[in-house]
């Protein structure tokens, strides 16, 4: 049977994650998170859709970064808000509402260390904020993050683009 791209990349991210597991006291943790990112993407992937295991991915992702990597350093918190926006995504997916808020909320936090008040990533995390608190029923607090997406994908991307030209519709 003929390997498809994700069996192949999954093999390789795989393979690769063994080798560094294998090797603890050289190995570089930056790329044990990058690979299980990698391996959680590929598993997160509609071909392959095994939404448990990739979240287990990001879950174990975000515990090395806590545990291994310099907290105060703003490469740190990117990969962090990454983690915890693909986690979250997941958890939205899975419908599991305070745990996807949860994760939401840290990739906020870390976004913002990194990329100030204004980026399309914070309006991106904004936007899904306000979508789950929505669905929670807690219609200020959606109101507020809905807002702020607007504003800043206003400013970041104008006025005219599709996702602000529809937001401005409703």
């Amino acid at each position: 049977e003929k390997l498809d791209e994700h069996d192949i990349a999954l093999e390789k991210y795989l393979s690769a994650l063994r080798i560094y597991k294998l090797n603890k006291s050289s190995s570089d943790f930056r790329v044990v998170i990058m690979l299980l990112h990698s391996i959680g993407k590929t598993y997160e992937d509609d071909k392959v859709n095994l939404v448990d295991l990739s979240l287990k991915c990001y879950i174990e992702e975000i515990n090395i970064i806590q545990s291994k990597l310099d907290q105060g350093e703003s490469e740190t918190a990117n990969l962090l808000s990454d983690a915890y926006f693909s986690s979250g995504l997941l958890l939205k997916k899975k419908a599991d509402l305070e745990a996807s808020v949860e994760h939401f909320e840290k990739a906020l936090e870390m976004a913002k260390q990194c990329d100030g008040e204004q980026s399309e990533r914070i309006a991106t995390i904004e936007d899904n904020l306000g979508m789950q608190y929505a669905l929670r029923h807690e219609l200020i607090q959606s109101k507020t993050h809905f807002s702020s997406a607007y504003r800043i994908y206003e400013q970041t991307i104008g006025r005219d683009h599709i996702v602000t030209s529809e937001g401005s519709e409703t």
